[in-house]
């Protein structure tokens, strides 16, 4: 039996645990038989995981992006896709507030880098 934490790494990186690199796996299969794994999955346990370390509005987004709604509970896809919209919200919200202050020290001859979360979004993860 695969552990919650095992299944959730599959659905955020499309890779086995343990693997070194971060290409997504080459499959031959079909979407139906690859996904044939989903039907099995704890969803109770992936989301109460996926909470505690702040992955889901990064879960819904590779599930939605893999095509795999439909092995997805309802609730929890419906779970998932509420906590994208409130991380985008917030996250637009953020944004709005950082622009005038790093315009504010670039107007003030101040060096400035961003990092971690909205340097990652954009440039990482593609999606704020």
């Amino acid at each position: 039996m695969t552990s919650t934490v095992e299944t959730l790494f599959r659905l955020l990186s499309n890779k086995e645990p343990g693997a070194q690199n971060a290409e997504p796996r080459p499959t031959n299969q079909e979407p139906e038989t690859r996904n044939q794994g989903l039907l099995g999955v704890d969803w109770n346990a992936v989301l109460n995981t996926a909470a505690r370390n702040s992955l889901e509005p990064l879960l819904f987004k590779r599930l939605k992006e893999s095509g795999t709604r439909a092995y997805v509970r309802p609730d929890a896809w419906n779970q998932l896709r509420l906590a994208y919209f409130e991380s985008a919200r917030k996250n637009l919200h953020l944004y709005r507030e950082l622009r005038p202050v790093l315009r504010l020290l670039r107007d003030s001859d101040i060096p400035v880098i961003v990092l971690k979360g909205a340097f990652l979004a954009e440039a990482v993860y593609g999606d704020v």
